[in-house]
């Protein structure tokens, strides 16, 4: 069995492919924007990308499942579970329902509905069939459950979170039953991300660890106690989730190519501000803060970039960036994609320096 996992340190995000090398194909899980780390991988094991699954309706990052699926020509399979609620999916799709399977030479996923995160979570029951037949080798669990936490069950607003945090309870106490301990538990995000609290940095886990060591799994819980727990726990809420949830269920188009790459003259530079547009800084926070163009965010090339701009970048307003070099400009495309920032313009031809030479304004 092939199994990769793809983590995106900055939204501590993971997708996974999972495939059979003997039978030539592969399913990728939960895939993010940009989607070429997926196609990169099936070339290099020689094998075609034949399914693109999702656990849910993402609401921290921007999902390249309808991008991957309209380049490669694979089937998308989503949770049925989605019918009449409030987010969704709107682009073409197979649905699965608890206990469907899909299977790839002697990989078989089988989906398990898991709701409170969300109504239409479902995780992935993975079966190497040259192994067993009847005994799972790891679920991929999405955001239902992670090392050391849960998916917090908030993200449908005040009137739903009760109600989703007892179907979480639920989907604890009878969707986990009769799962064995050495159950691989490969989650959709590690520490950082804001989707639950309290993860654990490993990326993976067992089940039977996770009974023992999860505080959520405590079997002497009650549902009252249980929703008290998990609800009081739930970190901030990110505003921009709720924007990420509508652009996931109507399908994010494919992100190729990468924005930003026009270099723009410093008196261009400044009529596009004039006009509107925001200036994404990234350079580090020393050189931000010796000079930089007055209204700039700064927020700097690293790991956050994403978390960050999801959170003070308006969205619906183009974006134009400052790179420290050109070479830290596609990375920080990658970056903004990833939270749906697509409209972004080019960078500053120069950099700063350029700035400086036409006798442009800087603050400090």
């Amino acid at each position: 069995m092939l199994f990769e996992r793809i983590k995106d340190p900055g939204l501590s995000q993971h997708s996974y492919m999972i495939g059979c090398p003997r039978a030539g194909r592969a399913a990728v899980v939960d895939p993010r924007r940009d989607i070429d780390v997926y196609l990169d991988l099936a070339a290099e094991h020689g094998i075609e990308i034949a399914h693109v699954l999702e656990t849910h309706v993402h609401a921290d990052f921007a999902s390249g499942a309808r991008a991957l699926a309209e380049r490669t020509g694979a089937e998308v399979a989503l949770s049925a579970y989605d019918s009449g609620e409030r987010y969704e999916v709107a682009f073409p799709h197979s649905e699965l329902v608890d206990g469907d399977a899909i299977g790839i030479g002697s990989v078989r996923l089988e989906a398990l509905h898991t709701p409170g995160h969300t109504p239409e979570h479902i995780s992935y029951l993975v079966y190497d069939e040259s192994r067993s037949t009847v005994v799972p080798e790891i679920l991929l669990s999405g955001d239902f459950l992670f090392v050391g936490s849960l998916g917090r069950p908030d993200l449908l607003g005040e009137e739903a979170k009760r109600e989703l945090a007892r179907r979480l309870f639920s989907s604890v106490r009878k969707k986990l039953a009769g799962l064995p301990d050495g159950l691989e538990v490969h989650p959709g995000h590690g520490a950082g991300s804001m989707c639950g609290a309290g993860m654990s940095a490993r990326p993976l886990s067992t089940l039977g660890f996770e009974r023992v060591a999860n505080p959520y799994l405590d079997p002497g819980l009650d549902e009252a106690a249980f929703v008290e727990k998990i609800l009081s726990a739930s970190p901030p809420f990110p505003p921009y989730y709720r924007r990420m949830k509508e652009l996931n269920a109507a399908g994010a188009p494919a992100a190729e190519p990468l924005p930003g790459g026009r270099p723009v003259p410093p008196a261009e530079f400044r009529e596009m501000i004039d006009a509107g547009h925001v200036v994404v800084d990234l350079r580090d926070p020393a050189a931000f803060g010796a000079g930089h163009i007055p209204g700039s965010f700064g927020i700097g090339l690293g790991r956050n970039l994403s978390t960050w701009a999801a959170w003070v970048v308006p969205y619906d307003t183009p974006i134009l960036l400052v790179a420290p070099e050109p070479g830290a400009v596609e990375p920080a495309a990658r970056a903004l994609v990833r939270v749906g920032l697509d409209d972004v313009r080019g960078h500053l031809e120069g950099g700063i320096d350029e700035w400086r030479v036409a006798g442009r304004p800087l603050a400090a």
